[in-house]
């Protein structure tokens, strides 16, 4: 099987013909068709069965997603993401973008999220998914298939009465004013509209994310060099207008009795007509179609950027405004929940140092939200050595403490070491408390290797998914450069309420390389940026 694709609104007028087309073409696809109701009782989604129906073999499962509900989106993903880092599915070949709401018939609605439904559901949710799926492809990368309008474009839609422009203070965008005066079907086509060119500037956003080497002015001042990360750059974002599609059941829902009439007694019945004055009038069969071979690469094979139907176009003057995509870019992580941390490995996954990839993790714990779980292959080796716990002075600088007095870091002098540290975890400190079973993200250490022996207490390592639960009787542990690793405190034993470990690494002859003022100063920003609020920092990330 070569590839599983996830389809949002998989029910829809279109998305059936985008299953149909897979369904016939491309059996070897493993589909992930997502429904916001998966009940008998929706019309829409019996249609989506008797069309899977008649392709027995395939591989497919009809999946409940409820894109109004971000607490839904985050946990769908992360289930997704343990199905394939398990290997019950196959990695990640495309996600297609494809469900949306809009509302012309009645006053502004806001999801229990507190965003206004139409931007959640065609923006934020999908974001959600996106970003929290990035790790989940396959190393040959895959396609993002995200859904904009000719609504994006001022004076390009027939049912435009207020010009759509990003507000000066993104936040409208998602919480918007109430409604002055009060005409729905303008406000409502307005908040689609909006949504649809938010859309396309987060795409522009996400493609330079995912494909750009990291800035050389900041290289040079850390005397680094490194390359793009394949797996992430072969992963293309389009956005398509599809077109408009005279037989959309979209027409017919949430739209005042005008637009359903003139879909009803003049869209419908006279499309060819219509198609001679707008070229992008068009079935959902015809934009069905399009959409499955834009996700499989059959059409625009590494192409980033926008479409018109197949065409390869130029979007509206002002969603090429690249200080205003960027802009979208970090507000948007702000409107997922998706932390600063998260958000800069997404930022710089391309950047060798950091380049574990994104993976699941959404954190519940609203008091400190940016430890995200990430995972990559890794490898490990235990020493093979007597139980030894190597003597060691304490220096007198300053210990570094973190996390309000949670955590705190010793240098000490060790023989053959480049950096060496007594580190010390207040197991019973409502900071560590705080966290409950959260886990600090997956980083690697290039060139040199990593030394742990835990000297007091229980101690958890965890290398290549498998957790390693190390004590004083285990003597060293070693981490071999380049493996993805943390550690973190574990379940203790007769009443311990004190972790405490010594953390060295090998010297280097590497310009690059980790030291005590390295770690001293990543203690203290992770401090500073996760407890405090800080803003994230390239140069400290690439450092």
């Amino acid at each position: 099987m070569s590839g599983t694709i996830v389809l949002t609104g998989a029910n829809g007028s279109a998305a059936l013909w985008t299953v149909r087309y897979l369904l016939q073409h491309h059996p070897d696809k493993h589909l992930i068709l997502t429904v916001r109701d998966t009940s008998d009782a929706d019309a829409n989604t019996n249609l989506l069965r008797e069309a899977l129906a008649e392709y027995p073999d395939a591989s497919s499962s009809v999946r409940p997603l409820d894109l109004s509900n971000l607490t839904a989106v985050h946990e769908f993903a992360e289930r997704l993401v343990d199905e394939v880092s398990g290997g019950k599915v196959p990695k990640l070949e495309s996600i297609i973008s494809n469900a949306f709401y809009w509302n012309l018939a009645s006053a502004m609605q806001m999801t229990g999220d507190g965003y206004e439904k139409t931007f959640q559901v065609n923006h934020i949710a999908h974001s959600v998914l996106v970003l929290r799926l990035l790790g989940s492809f396959a190393k040959d990368g895959g396609r993002i298939v995200l859904f904009t309008s000719d609504a994006h474009w001022p004076g390009k839609n027939a049912l435009e009465k207020i010009k759509p422009r990003i507000p000066a203070n993104l936040d409208e965008l998602a919480k918007p004013p109430a409604d002055e005066p009060e005409d729905h079907m303008a406000h409502g086509q307005n908040r689609y509209a909006l949504s649809k060119l938010a859309i396309l500037m987060w795409m522009y956003a996400l493609d330079r994310h995912l494909q750009k080497v990291c800035d050389d002015s900041i290289l040079s001042e850390i005397h680094l060099t490194v390359s793009k990360n394949p797996r992430f750059s072969n992963i293309t974002a389009v956005a398509i207008n599809p077109g408009n599609l005279s037989d959309s059941r979209a027409l017919r829902v949430n739209t005042p009795a005008m637009v359903q009439m003139m879909s009803k007694y003049i869209i419908r019945p006279l499309r060819p007509l219509l198609r001679f004055m707008d070229p992008t009038m068009r079935t959902s069969s015809e934009a069905g179609t399009d959409i499955a071979k834009l996700a499989v690469n059959e059409a625009s094979p590494g192409y980033r950027g926008f479409l018109t139907l197949l065409k390869e176009d130029t979007s509206s003057p002002d969603s090429l405004n690249e200080t205003v995509q960027e802009e979208i870019w970090a507000k948007t992580l702000e409107w997922t929940g998706i932390s600063a941390a998260t958000a800069g490995v997404i930022m710089h996954l391309e950047c060798g140092v950091i380049t574990s990839e994104l993976n699941q993790g959404w954190m519940q714990n609203p008091s400190c939200p940016d430890f995200e779980r990430m995972t990559t292959i890794v490898q490990t080796s235990m020493a093979q050595e007597d139980t030894v716990i190597p003597e060691h002075q304490l220096s007198e600088r300053t210990p570094v403490i973190a996390f309000d007095g949670a955590i705190s870091t010793v240098t000490i002098a060790l023989p053959n070491r480049c950096f060496a540290f007594s580190v010390t975890f207040l197991l019973d400190h409502p900071k560590l408390v705080s966290l409950g079973k959260e886990k600090p993200p997956l980083h690697f250490h290039p060139y040199q290797e990593e030394y742990i022996t835990v000297t007091e207490g229980y101690l958890a390592v965890e290398c290549n998914g498998v957790e390693y639960t190390i004590t004083p009787a285990d003597g060293e542990f070693v981490i071999q450069p380049w493996t993805n690793h943390r550690l973190y405190p574990t379940a203790q034993r007769d009443g311990q309420t004190i972790t405490r470990f010594l953390l060295s690494g090998k010297d280097t002859a590497e310009t690059y390389k980790l030291d005590e003022l390295f770690f001293e100063n990543w203690y203290g920003y992770q401090d500073a940026v996760f407890v405090h609020g800080e803003p994230l920092s390239m140069v400290q990330v690439m450092s």
